[in-house]
């Protein structure tokens, strides 16, 4: 599947901040695992990506009540 579209993107980014903010709350979370590749990846975008830093704020409010 080509990702050339701003639909996928906005789809993919809007899954992968939900992903990570349900991973860290997990008991099983581990610092060394692919998870956390998986967010250092993210972290790193969210610097150069305001629509997925928005999505991430919108994924912890919805799952956590708050933002921080």
């Amino acid at each position: 599947m080509k990702i050339d579209s701003y639909r996928m993107w906005h789809i993919i980014n809007k899954a992968l901040a939900v992903a990570i903010v349900a991973m860290e709350h997990q008991h099983e979370y581990q610092s060394w695992s692919d998870l956390s590749d998986m967010k250092l990846l993210l972290e790193d975008r969210l610097e150069d990506d305001l629509d997925l830093a928005m999505y991430m704020r919108a994924a912890r409010i919805s799952a956590l009540g708050t933002f921080d």
